[in-house]
């Protein structure tokens, strides 16, 4: 398959994805039989790219995690979290959880990025691993989520003032923009992470010390390189709530539905108080619903309960 895959288009890079790969919990499935698994194959020819690892996880420990990881980095290929989410009924506990996961994946060098398996709670596989309610709320999890993200940022400035005309700062992984500032002007441009920052302020130093002129750098991270999921940031951020738009209705006979049960994906939940005032609906996925025993539809059993 891998070979097929190659020869079909040369250019994609190929991954191989499993999961319970970094929990520690599935001695079925651990890093050491990953690498066996690798190793097997690119005996094979398997053009193998990059190692996916699916990320769904319960409760995660840091050092277990990490571990797993410096053992798969010793492939010597891109690690990427693929389908990452952390399930928790608790939505502190949920983000305490995602923080963890991100946290690891961000400071690990072999990690090269990380998506997201989704956000909205309507179109999650897992039960308790979304970051945006039903309703498009953002939840406590999801809050956090957005919090790491802002810490992921960076800005700084300073003068190109010192004897060998050189400039140091510290930040996240990711792609800046540098703004050059004389007497003369200013001028910006965009450099990805590492070395080619360093680069820059090399040239910008040697520039200085050649003219002898004032220079003032403002550096901000343009976009916190691949490690976070984008698309699921951007669209927590601006808390939109997503409507199905152009859609058909469903293949169902609506004027001859009767009362017999239609089995559908979703369901609208309304709730009513004692006083008769109905709660805002939400549209919610298809299943059972709660019911007191004392409730007035149950009256056969209420007579077997006095």
């Amino acid at each position: 398959m891998f070979r097929t895959a190659h020869e079909l288009d040369p250019l994609a890079r190929l991954f191989l994805n499993e999961y319970h790969i970094e929990d520690g919990f599935d001695s079925r499935s651990s890093p050491e039989k990953y690498i066996k698994l690798v190793h097997k194959l690119q005996k094979k020819g398997a053009p193998v790219g990059g190692i996916g690892i699916q990320g769904h996880i319960t409760s995660p420990v840091g050092h277990i995690v990490r571990n797993a990881l410096d053992k798969l980095s010793t492939l010597g290929l891109p690690i990427w979290f693929t389908e990452l989410d952390v399930s928790s009924v608790n939505e502190h506990v949920r983000g305490d959880d995602l923080e963890v996961m991100l946290w690891e994946a961000f400071a690990h060098p072999a990690v090269e990025g990380v998506m997201l398996w989704g956000f909205w709670e309507l179109f999650m596989s897992r039960k308790h691993a979304h970051l945006v309610d039903a309703d498009g709320e953002v939840n406590e999890a999801g809050k956090r989520f957005l919090e790491i993200k802002r810490e992921w940022l960076t800005f700084v400035e300073g003068g190109v003032e010192d004897e060998e005309g050189g400039f140091e700062f510290r930040g996240y992984h990711g792609s800046y923009v540098v703004e050059v500032v004389t007497c003369e002007g200013s001028s910006s441009t965009t450099k990805n992470k590492g070395s080619a920052i360093v680069k820059m302020i090399k040239t910008i130093s040697s520039l200085r010390k050649s003219l002898a002129l004032p220079i003032h750098l403002h550096i901000r991270t343009l976009q916190t390189f691949s490690k976070y999921n984008a698309q699921a940031a951007s669209a927590l951020e601006e808390r939109e709530k997503l409507f199905y738009q152009n859609e058909e209705y469903a293949d169902m006979d609506w004027d001859n539905l009767g009362f017999a049960l239609t089995p559908a994906d979703y369901m609208y939940v309304m709730k009513c108080s004692k006083d008769g005032d109905f709660t805002k609906g939400e549209l919610t996925r298809f299943g059972n619903i709660e019911l007191s025993p004392s409730a007035g539809v149950l009256n056969y059993g209420q007579a077997s309960l006095l």
